[in-house]
């Protein structure tokens, strides 16, 4: 959208001082019809005797040289020397709308395969044969997990044979039956091959302890 160029100084200016307003306002709306219909300044005599009171506010632009009088209407003094010309705007637009059009263009091209109508296939190679798919390829085995590999503060279960890492009563291996009265969240074994190490029973007993007087202090404290 053109815009008509006005100085910054025209209110001061000793010419425009020098001349009436109706004058002025008629010299304003010279500028704006010139950008709107990019007609490098020129006006048409038409435009100018449609509006109230402008044969003598035209005569006034012309005695102060704001405008020049010539055939068909008049033409504004020095407008190309301030303003864009008809060609200079319709070149800028031009410019604008194809760096428009080259935006909405995706980068990089069309990809490999993909012909430019959507929709359609890929074409053939020459011998005419579509490549056979490749078979899947079997996944891969996961490895299973050696439970008999020494760790750092492992032990072997006198049942089951296989190493484990933390107490005893923590463990459970396959072959324990479990009963119903769980000890601190684990079930105990209420069959075994062999009994289990002195150093487990010695710590399922003080388990127990700790939990008969963890009872007891509860008790008390509700008695109180």
């Amino acid at each position: 959208m053109p815009w008509a160029q006005l100085d910054d100084h025209f209110h001061d200016n000793p010419k425009i001082l020098d001349t009436s307003l109706p004058a002025i306002g008629l010299y304003a709306i010279g500028l704006s019809y010139c950008s709107a219909h990019l007609s490098d300044g020129f006006i048409p005599r038409v435009v100018v005797s449609g509006m109230r009171g402008s044969v003598a506010a035209a005569r006034e632009l012309v005695a102060h040289h704001f405008w020049e009088p010539v055939q068909g209407g008049f033409r504004v003094h020095d407008y190309l020397q301030w303003n864009k010309s008809r060609e200079q705007v319709l070149a800028e637009r031009a410019a604008a709308a194809e760096r428009k059009r080259m935006s909405r263009r995706p980068s990089g091209g069309t990809p490999a395969g993909v012909t430019e109508m959507s929709g359609t296939r890929p074409p053939l190679p020459p011998d005419g044969l579509r490549p056979s798919p490749e078979p899947p390829k079997p996944p891969l085995a996961e490895a299973a997990p050696d439970e008999t590999s020494s760790r750092r503060g492992s032990q072997e279960c006198p049942n089951c044979r296989r190493t484990f890492i933390g107490p005893y009563s923590e463990h459970h291996c396959d072959i324990q039956r479990p009963t119903r009265r769980p000890v601190l969240g684990k079930l105990l074994p209420r069959e075994a091959r062999e009994p289990p190490p002195p150093e487990a029973l010695a710590e399922l007993e003080m388990l127990e302890r700790t939990r008969a007087d963890r009872q007891a202090e509860a008790a008390r404290q509700m008695q109180a």
